[in-house]
């Protein structure tokens, strides 16, 4: 019995001590563009996926210069890197979200998915 405390109370301390990052990070959000913002340099966009995790619809900040942003050309593999300005109206995108701070999504990563060619 005094094993399994021991175990237990080990388990918690490593989870606890791992845990202290209170960064979020949510990889591969599908979404839509319903909304383009050039005065503040972003997205409204409404979620593809069933769960939603971020609401029905949330602004992607686009104000920083680490985003990386990308287009994949599924015939041919082909990627090809672009800027904030090369998205429209309706593109779907994948996103990597860094954080959301007041219901604002920070991206490290941008990809249109939508096949322009």
């Amino acid at each position: 019995m005094k094993k399994i405390i021991a175990l237990v109370v080990i388990g918690l301390t490593l989870f606890v001590g791992c845990s202290s990052n209170d960064a979020t990070y949510y990889i591969g959000l599908n979404a839509e563009i319903v909304e383009i913002n050039t005065q503040t340099n972003g997205f409204m966009v409404r979620p593809l996926d069933a769960d939603g995790i971020l609401g029905e619809e949330y602004y992607v900040d686009l104000g920083s210069d680490e985003i990386n942003y990308m287009y994949v050309d599924n015939h041919t593999g082909e990627i090809e890197i672009l800027s904030c300005y090369d998205f429209i109206l309706g593109d779907e995108i994948t996103l990597d979200i860094d954080d959301v701070i007041h219901h604002q999504a920070i991206p490290t990563r941008v990809q249109l998915t939508t096949q322009r060619r």
